[in-house]
C-alpha cells in the first residue's frame, strides 16, 4: 500500500470529508499521521513542500524511514479507525510490541488495553511513551492513559525481565524495529551491548531501564557521546558517528 504522509499542511481528523487542505495541523495530529502511515510498514511519499518544513516536522519524516518490513495479521480497512494498534518486533536478539492509542475524537478520553488482548503473556510490562520522551514504568495487567483529541500515544512494551535492558530509540516510531542490529546482556560481567544503524551526522539516543539493584558505570563504543541516568533509573546514552553503517555499543553496570 502506497500512502501519502502530511505532516504539516492537512488537518486530519480520521473522517476524509474533515480534510482541510492549506491549514496548518498541531504536531499531536502530525503524529497521529505519521504513525498511521509507518507502524504498518506502508510505503510512503512527502505530501508536504518539505524545504518549507520546520525541523520539527521534518524530524517526523526522518523518523517514518526507512519503511519497516511489517507483515500484517489482521487487516482492516483503514477509515474504520481501530483505536488500538499493535506492531509486534521480532527479531533473533530481542522481541517487543510498539503498540499506538489513537484517539480519534474531538476531546481527550482515556484509553487503554489488557495485555492478555495483545496476545501478551502473565507478567509486568515496561513501557514507554515514544512522542513524550518519558518511561511510564512498570505494569501488569492492563495499561490505561488520557489521550488528547486528535492524538496518539505511541509506547514500546517490553517484558520486564529484572535486570537492565533496552527500552527505545528515537530513531524510529517502531523504536528500534528498523535500526537495532543487535543486543546481548552477559549477566556475569554485568554488560548489555548491542549495534545500531547510524545516519552520518544525526544523533541517535538510545533509552534503557536500569532496575532497583544495578548502577550506571559507563557507556562505551566510537559513537558513544554522551550517557546520563536519571533517579528512576532510565539511561539515556547518545550515538553520533560521521559515517552512516552499524555502531556498536557497551553499558557497563555494576550491583547497587
Amino acid at each position: 500500500t502506497l500512502r501519502q504522509l502530511f505532516v504539516h499542511n492537512i488537518i486530519w481528523y480520521g473522517d476524509p470529508d474533515t480534510l482541510l487542505v492549506g491549514d496548518f495541523h498541531p504536531i499531536e495530529a502530525a503524529r497521529a499521521a505519521t504513525t498511521v502511515v509507518a507502524l504498518p510498514g506502508s510505503l510512503m511519499f512527502a505530501g508536504d513542500k518539505l524545504g518549507e518544513l520546520t525541523p520539527e516536522r521534518m524530524r517526523l519524516i526522518q523518523q517514518a524511514l526507512p519503511v519497516c518490513d511489517v507483515r500484517p495479521l489482521d487487516l482492516f480497512p483503514v477509515m474504520e479507525m481501530k483505536p488500538v494498534w499493535d506492531l509486534k518486533i521480532r527479531r533473533p536478539f530481542a522481541e517487543w510490541d510498539v503498540v499506538s492509542l489513537f484517539n480519534w475524537r474531538d476531546e481527550e478520553r482515556e484509553m487503554g488495553f489488557r495485555f492478555e488482548d495483545l496476545g501478551l503473556p502473565e507478567g509486568a510490562y515496561l513501557l514507554y511513551d515514544f512522542w513524550g520522551g518519558r518511561f511510564l514504568g512498570e505494569h501488569t495487567g492492563e495499561f490505561r492513559a488520557t489521550v488528547p483529541a486528535h492524538a496518539n500515544l505511541l509506547l514500546a512494551v517490553h517484558r520486564a525481565t529484572g535486570r537492565p535492558q533496552f527500552l527505545s530509540t528515537d530513531r524510529h516510531v517502531t523504536q528500534g524495529g528498523t535500526c537495532l542490529k543487535a543486543l546481548a546482556w552477559d549477566a556475569e560481567a554485568g554488560v548489555l551491548s548491542g549495534s545500531t544503524e547510524l545516519v552520518a551526522g544525526h544523533a541517535s539516543h538510545l533509552t534503557f531501564y536500569l532496575p532497583a539493584g544495578y548502577r550506571f558505570v559507563a557507556a562505551e563504543g566510537a559513537a558513544v557521546q554522551a550517557a546520563s541516568v536519571d533517579a528512576a533509573g532510565v539511561l539515556t546514552v547518545t550515538l553520533r558517528s560521521g559515517e552512516s553503517g552499524a555502531a556498536e555499543w557497551r553499558v557497563r553496570t555494576a550491583s547497587a
